[in-house]
C-alpha cells in the first residue's frame, strides 16, 4: 500500500548532520559503560578499582568521539537513502514530471523503499512541507545538502541548481549526476563490505591483550602482584597501558576508510 508521506504536516525542525546531540538517557548510559571500563583497565593493569577513578575525567572526550561516530553513522545512512531518492527523481523527470512535480512523485516511489521514520522521508515531508510554503526545490536541495555534510548532496545540489537556471535538458543531466552518486555511493558500499572482515579482526586484536591478562589474573592469581603497589610496577603497567591505547587509535585511523 502507498504511503502518503504528506498525511502530517512537518512540525519539527531541520536536522544539522554534522553534529549529533546526545539525549541525556544516552550520556549516563554511555557514560556508565566508560566508567566501567575505566574501573575494569583500573583493577587490570594496577591492581585497584580505584585506579580507574581518575578515567571520570576522560568521559567527556569519550562521550564527545562518540557522539562524532554517531553522526558519522547518521551521514551514511542518508547518504544511501539519499541516492534512491535522486533515482527515482530522475526517474520522475524522464517520465515527463515537472521538476517539482518529480520530488513528490519520487518521495512517493521510495516510500516503498524506507520506513516512515526513515531520515529521507523525514527530509522528503520538510520540504514538501515548505515547498507548500513557496519554498523553491531548489533552495531547499541547497539547505540540505549544507545540513548533511555531505559531499554528494552538496554536489547534486549545485548541479540541480546550476542546470535549471540554465535551462539545461534537466532529465539527462539529473539522469547522469544520479547515475555518478549511486557508483560512488555503491563502491564506498563494496569497499566497506571489504573492510568488514578486517575490522571484524582488529576489534578481536583489541581484545585480546586485554582478555590475556585477565586469563592469567584468574588462572594465576599473583601472577601481576610484583606489579602492582610500588612505583616501577606502576611505571611499568602505566607504559604498557599507554602503548595498548596508541595501538588501538592507530589501528582505528587505518581502518577508517573515506573515499
Amino acid at each position: 500500500m502507498l504511503r502518503v508521506f504528506l498525511s502530517a504536516a512537518w512540525t519539527g525542525v531541520s536536522m544539522d548532520y554534522k553534529t549529533y546531540k546526545m539525549t541525556a538517557l544516552m550520556k549516563c548510559k554511555y557514560g556508565l559503560l566508560y566508567l566501567l571500563l575505566f574501573i575494569f583497565l583500573g583493577r587490570l593493569f594496577y591492581g585497584s578499582l580505584l585506579a580507574g577513578l581518575p578515567g571520570l575525567l576522560l568521559i567527556p572526550l569519550a562521550l564527545r568521539k562518540k557522539a562524532a561516530q554517531l553522526a558519522d553513522k547518521r551521514r551514511h545512512e542518508l547518504a544511501l537513502e539519499f541516492k534512491e531518492l535522486v533515482l527515482a527523481y530522475a526517474n520522475a523527470l524522464r517520465a515527463g514530471y515537472s521538476v517539482e512535480n518529480a520530488f513528490l512523485e519520487a518521495a512517493k516511489e521510495i516510500a516503498y523503499l524506507f520506513d516512515e521514520d526513515a531520515l529521507i522521508m523525514q527530509e522528503c515531508r520538510q520540504m514538501a512541507g515548505k515547498m507548500k510554503n513557496g519554498h523553491s526545490i531548489e533552495e531547499l536541495l541547497t539547505d540540505l545538502g549544507r545540513r548533511s555534510g555531505s559531499e554528494d548532496i552538496a554536489d547534486f545540489a549545485a548541479v540541480f541548481s546550476v542546470a535549471k537556471r540554465s535551462g539545461g535538458n534537466m532529465p539527462a543531466i539529473m539522469s547522469d549526476t544520479a547515475g555518478r552518486i549511486s557508483e560512488k555511493v555503491s563502491l564506498t558500499e563494496e569497499i566497506s563490505l571489504m573492510f568488514a572482515q578486517k575490522r571484524l579482526e582488529q576489534r578481536m586484536m583489541d581484545v585480546l591483550p586485554l582478555a590475556i591478562m585477565l586469563y592469567i589474573s584468574i588462572a594465576s592469581p599473583g601472577y601481576f602482584s610484583s606489579l602492582y603497589g610500588n612505583v616501577t610496577g606502576i611505571v611499568v603497567m602505566t607504559v604498557c597501558l599507554a602503548v595498548y591505547v596508541a595501538a588501538y587509535l592507530i589501528s582505528g585511523k587505518i581502518m577508517d576508510i573515506r573515499i
